[in-house]
């Protein structure tokens, strides 16, 4: 199905910061799609706006935008957790998350005018150097590599700022236990059909991603999608045994030929350090693989919507038949 003709779902998410240049980006993004789409709808997540800053979203979606649904959360999250929340509140036959502040609306526009089929994923990314600095390329350069050996294909490009799904792909995405992690991983991983493409701005020094913090999720993100961390630490337990299977023997060894040895004081010291050493390392991946289960076992939401606000005209709740009453 062509993308323009399709019922079209865009997601994107409003902070707090430079609020007044995201609802410009917002209205322009706005007047796009009502230009070059046949039927479309624009999720906007307000992601920890409070007070007057709501009140102006408010305000430009209550007057100036049609076809626009506004997610409030109660509180800031991580901004892949305010993706997920706009995607389940999605009911488009193709979805978009769009970088507001990264992305040029022309990108878009140029996908939607060149009658683009799309039966799995596109992704738009922004091929400049200055999506990130210098440090947060090379950190991604090696976990990239780590993680297509691991899953025999790679991530999105640092500067993806905006991906185009299929209902069957985010339908995918939902069932799996975590799909924030999900939506990174699941397109390549099922074999989805994708295409790239490339677009290059300049990115301002402020918005930049930056390396701080990275290596955690970068850590968090392998070992909810992969068992290969587990596995690896299990072969590195059973070389250890083997080891020090083999320094017993050497120790047994040392002890029939030479009398001098203190007996008993050498051997057991560096075999108590060697495997608690072992034993460390396994508590640690272990209990890091628990805490990813624990959070899937009990299923706590994500986030908590403390309003949804639509503008006064949306042209898919015409078409469904359902009329808005102010109870």
């Amino acid at each position: 199905m062509l993308l323009n003709q399709a019922f079209l779902s865009v997601v994107t998410e409003v902070h707090a910061d430079r609020i007044e240049d995201q609802i410009a980006k917002l209205t322009e993004l706005q007047s796009l799609l009502a230009q070059d789409a046949r039927d479309f709808e624009l999720v906007v997540v307000a992601n920890g706006l409070t007070g007057e800053d709501f009140e102006t979203l408010r305000n430009v979606v209550s007057q100036k935008l049609t076809n626009t649904l506004v997610l409030r959360l109660t509180g800031e999250v991580a901004a892949d957790v305010a993706t997920y929340a706009g995607l389940r509140n999605c009911i488009g036959d193709f979805i978009a998350t769009f970088e507001l502040e990264l992305t040029p609306t022309s990108v878009l526009a140029e996908l939607l005018s060149s009658k683009a089929q799309v039966s799995g994923v596109i992704t738009a990314t922004n091929t400049s150097r200055s999506v990130a600095s210098d440090w947060y390329h090379f950190q991604f350069a090696v976990f990239s590599s780590i993680y297509n050996r691991i899953h025999k294909h790679g991530l999105d490009r640092p500067g993806t700022s905006l991906r185009v799904f299929s209902r069957a792909v985010i339908n995918q995405v939902m069932q799996e236990p975590d799909p924030v992690a999900a939506i990174r991983h699941i397109p390549q991983l099922f074999g989805f059909d994708r295409t790239d493409v490339s677009f290059t701005t300049k990115v301002p020094g402020i918005l930049r991603k930056r390396a701080g913090g990275r290596a955690t999720k970068g850590w968090s993100f392998l070992v909810s999608t992969s068992g290969m961390p587990l596995r690896l630490v299990t072969s590195i337990s059973v070389l250890g045994a083997l080891l020090n299977v083999i320094y017993a023997f050497y120790v047994l060894g040392v002890a029939l030929t030479d009398r001098n040895v203190q007996p008993g004081w050498v051997s057991t010291s560096l075999q108590l350090s060697g495997m608690f050493f072992l034993v460390c390392c396994c508590l640690g991946v272990i209990g890091e693989y628990l805490l990813n289960l624990t959070k899937q076992t009990i299923k706590a939401p994500r986030f908590h919507l403390a309003e949804e606000l639509a503008s006064p005209k949306v042209a898919s709740y015409q078409q469904i038949n359902v009329k808005l009453t102010d109870n």
